[in-house]
């Protein structure tokens, strides 16, 4: 209900608009329309008044001298006190008499008066109504522009007044205002189609703004967060905004994607060293030891957690760059020094299946992200230890590639193996294999250590067979300087 009333009230509001802004225009027009009739009103007046003064009184007469046909379009006549008609120059050959019309003029005293007048019905029109459109329009022939000039003469025995009348048809004021009515007509026409083409354009934008409120509503937050309006929508303003929203919409999905990586790597990757802490402590408390003992397991403990907040810290900070772009800051590491780190640390994991862990560890020198490596690493140890069954055998081995520069990084074991499809699918995120289903684990270990690897410019090969083991290789560069110091050639 208040939605159609708030619809109502814009209607209402668009209607009061265009109304308000039409006649606001027409009384733009009107004034324009009354300034140029009044002002060619002024210059008739101007014109008689300069006629008058060229208008002689002559001493013998002692009366005024009327010259003949002093403009071609103006009468001059001349009255006595008793309004007789004296003289008259008249130029059209009817003499237009207006003795009663002056007269009530002359009677209010005034000296100069300047009044239009209809020779039709003998009425004196007012100034105001002449300048407004359509008015005595068809009467244009009979309507005459009369200036009335009082002239005293003071010589004689007594003294003597005449009354000089200039006559001018207003053919020229009404042909002023026939061209108005064609050339405002045609303003206002223009001006018409503008407001229609206005009121149309916002009807058309209101609509396609819609379409883009209704396309914005059906995003699905759970799929692809993209508007689709290309065919709905002409407006290319509309068009840019939609464009924009997308790339707006594109970067909130993959800090959205982001984040959501980050959880699941987070919980994903803290689940073997929260393993390995409960197993300790848990190991710890079955009897009481010496406090040796405790301080050696705290001390381990406390390995545990910073390597714990280490990992966190290079997950968000490889889900940051991933979203930016940017590339992660490296620092030379030894993979030889984090092979037995890692292989230590996950000691238990082998006692735990009775599984036996070959080491043979030789210098591979890289630069890369210390706690990212070392998560690799668990990942691969921790999955190699998973899908092999008691009493298997898993071998880690590092070593370098001087003619190709890379460093050597494998890991070994004698479980349930992958067949092609498997291994082409097992990078994928969530993904995992029928025969793992049974395994704990959500399909995220290998497809973080793949970011990591290309994070770190490495490649990895693969050969695994149901049942016969799998074999990871992962090639780094080779970090030369290192390399070089160690005097190895």
């Amino acid at each position: 209900m208040q939605k159609e009333r708030g619809k109502a009230f814009l209607r209402s509001f668009k209607v009061s608009y265009i109304f308000v802004i039409l006649i606001f225009f027409t009384l733009i027009l009107w004034g324009a329309f009354s300034f140029f009739m009044h002002s060619r009103l002024a210059e008739m007046d101007n014109t008689l008044s300069n006629i008058y003064t060229l208008i002689s009184f002559n001493n013998d007469q002692k009366k005024p001298n009327v010259p003949q046909l002093l403009h071609p379009t103006v009468e001059i006549q001349l009255y006595d006190d008793d309004f007789t008609l004296m003289k008259s120059s008249n130029p059209y050959g009817d003499l237009v008499k207006l003795p009663q019309i002056i007269e009530r003029y002359i009677r209010k005293g005034a000296s100069t008066e300047s009044l239009s007048i209809n020779t039709k019905n003998m009425q004196i029109e007012r100034d105001a109504l002449l300048c407004m459109p359509l008015y005595k329009d068809l009467e244009a022939s009979y309507i005459y522009r009369v200036r009335i000039q009082k002239i005293k003469n003071s010589e004689g025995q007594r003294k003597k007044n005449y009354y000089v009348v200039l006559t001018s048809p207003m053919k020229s004021f009404f042909q002023l205002k026939f061209s108005l009515y064609a050339v405002f007509s045609l303003i206002m026409g223009a001006f018409i189609i503008f407001m229609c083409w206005h009121i149309f354009l916002i009807t058309s934008t209101n609509k396609e703004l819609l379409t883009l409120k209704k396309a914005i509503k059906s995003i699905d937050l759970k799929g692809n967060m993209r508007i689709f309006i290309s065919k709905q929508v002409k407006n290319p303003h509309i068009e840019g905004i939609a464009t924009e929203l997308n790339s707006l919409f594109s970067r909130i999905e993959e800090a959205v994607n982001g984040l959501l990586t980050f959880t699941a790597d987070a919980s994903h990757e803290l689940r073997t060293p929260l393993a390995i802490i409960k197993g300790i402590v848990d190991v710890t408390l079955l009897k009481t030891r010496d406090v040796a003992y405790y301080e050696r397991k705290l001390r381990e403990l406390a390995a545990h957690a910073d390597k714990m907040q280490s990992l966190l810290t290079a997950l968000l900070e490889m889900a940051r760059l991933e979203t930016s772009g940017e590339q992660m800051k490296m620092e030379p590491l030894e993979l030889m020094v984090i092979g037995e780190e890692v292989a230590s640390s996950l000691k238990p994991i082998w006692e735990s299946k009775k599984q036996t862990l070959e080491l043979r560890l030789n210098p591979a020198p890289i630069k890369g992200n210390e706690a990212l490596i070392n998560q690799l690493v668990t990942n691969l140890l921790d999955n190699a230890s998973k899908y092999t069954q008691h009493g298997g055998h898993i071998k880690l081995i590092t070593d370098h590639d001087i003619r190709n520069n890379k460093a050597v990084l494998e890991v070994w074991d004698t479980g349930i193996g992958m067949d092609k499809e498997t291994i082409n699918k097992c990078f994928n995120r969530l993904w995992r294999a029928e025969k793992s289903r049974t395994a704990p684990g959500y399909g995220i270990g290998l497809s973080l250590g793949l970011r990591i690897i290309k994070i770190h410019k490495g490649q990895i090969e693969i050969e695994s067979e149901p049942n016969k083991g799998t074999k990871i290789k992962i090639l780094f560069p080779l970090d030369l300087t290192s390399f070089e110091a160690y005097g190895l050639s």
